[in-house]
């Protein structure tokens, strides 16, 4: 056997990673998140109160809701997240952003959407059901690929969910 002396060229910049990290409630996610360089927190199920990071004020303020209505948009958490992280990214405010949770991001899309078709959830209007789920699914599809703008790395928390299935 020859072993190779010289190590491998790096093919990546280490400085630029789209990184999900997925597990267990309580495990350390949000801690190991925090370690990047430069870190903003965009705190979406409010779970890193252990954890002595850097927040992106969600709280939709009356300017915020002012500006939704000038450009008629509703003023949802999930648009105050889209404008943020425009902001984060444009201005390049942070080298790591990390979205606490991916799930919660999700579900704030899903909030959303529900409120703009005024449905509680997108089976209450069958009619419309396809189209918002679609909806759904291509406004959480453009904020990945909106990342990937981010000069810096993006991390993405996931936790895992528990489903009880009942084997009586």
């Amino acid at each position: 056997f020859e072993i190779p002396t010289d190590k491998t060229p790096v093919l990546i910049n280490p400085n630029r990673l789209l990184v999900c990290i997925y597990g267990h409630p309580g495990i350390g996610k949000t801690t190991f998140a925090a370690g990047f360089p430069d870190s903003i927190f965009f705190d979406l199920d409010r779970g890193s109160e252990a954890v002595s990071v850097r927040h992106f004020p969600m709280v939709i303020t009356d300017e915020f809701a002012r500006q939704c209505q000038r450009q008629k948009i509703p003023p949802t958490r999930w648009s105050l997240f889209q404008r943020g992280l425009h902001y984060v990214i444009e201005k390049k405010a942070a080298q790591t952003i990390v979205i606490d949770t991916i799930d919660a991001a999700y579900q704030l899309a899903f909030d959303h959407y529900c409120f703009v078709h005024k449905v509680e959830s997108p089976e209450d209007d069958l009619r419309a059901s396809m189209r918002i789920w679609g909806r759904i699914n291509a406004a959480v599809a453009r904020l990945i690929h909106r990342c990937r703008d981010h000069a810096g790395s993006v991390v993405f928390l996931s936790q895992e969910q528990r489903v009880d299935r009942d084997e009586s």
